[in-house]
């Protein structure tokens, strides 16, 4: 794969009086993680008049979510000086129809920027936020997101990702970004608090390592309609829909070994 870099700062400075952000209390009471995601879009071709728009769109919305842009200062807050944010473009020698088809998930790990290690912990000095298009021969782009999960969740990012998605149509974001010190002002962060009150402090005793085994279920147009014809309402998306019934044969599943005489007890994150 040949892969460039550039740092993506903010449209516009951020003010010197946010340069500081403060996590809440309760960031500061989970694991301090990067949590990975990738996303795949179809598409005709990625010129680089296509690429360099992107980039343009996420710094016009990085102004917003300032913080993304910036690196960790320490275990309670980040620091937003636009530093910037650190977006990746490989280019990779196959259709993203053949992949998709039958995923490779040890090629997987290759759609996410070098410095991303499933084992590493955001250090003092580590981006927030790290960005990576994956260009596919036939135009589609897996997109991997990788991000500090004490300044971000999955709620902030998916804000992120419709403004984001909105500015690069040209259709503007006005929503504001859920970081702006609402968290920080209603749960300030307590410096003080004993180890004994972190919830998940410890919660790597409760995992194991070992041989384990990943699965695809694929959910086709059909498939989908009847699960959805199962629901007393019609609001219900697709995403919706099959996670629901994931969640049902999870709960289905974990009654079943509990009442087991020789089940194991489950910690669920």
């Amino acid at each position: 794969m040949e892969i460039s870099i550039e740092k993506i700062k903010p449209s516009s400075p951020t003010p010197r009086h946010l340069r500081i952000y403060n996590i809440s209390l309760l960031d500061q009471m989970i694991p301090c993680i990067y949590v990975p995601l990738v996303l795949y879009f179809y598409g005709a071709d990625n010129d680089n008049d296509r690429i360099q728009h992107l980039k343009e769109s996420l710094s016009q919305t990085l102004a917003t979510f300032y913080p993304f842009a910036g690196v960790i200062r320490d275990a309670l807050s980040a620091d937003c000086s636009d530093q910037g944010l650190p977006f990746y473009v490989a280019k990779v020698k196959s259709q993203m129809k053949d992949f998709l088809q039958n995923p490779n998930f040890q090629f997987i790990n290759k759609f996410f920027p070098h410095e991303y290690n499933i084992e590493k912990q955001p250090c003092p000095g580590d981006s927030i936020m790290l960005i990576q298009l994956n260009c596919f021969d036939c135009g589609g782009i897996a997109m991997s997101i990788t991000f500090a999960h004490s300044i971000a969740d999955m709620a902030s990012v998916s804000t992120f990702l419709r403004c984001w998605a909105a500015n690069a149509r040209g259709l503007g974001f006005s929503q504001a970004s859920p970081l702006l010190c609402v968290a920080q002002s209603s749960f300030p962060h307590n410096p003080s608090l004993p180890n004994k009150f972190m919830t998940f402090l410890n919660y790597h005793k409760y995992l194991s390592c070992g041989k384990f085994v990943i699965r695809r279920y694929v959910f086709d147009a059909s498939a989908l309609s009847f699960l959805k014809a199962q629901l007393s309402s019609s609001a219900a998306s697709r995403v919706n829909v099959v996670t629901a019934l994931v969640w049902k044969c999870f709960m289905e599943a974990v009654a079943e070994e509990t009442s087991r005489e020789d089940g194991k007890p489950l910690f669920m994150i």
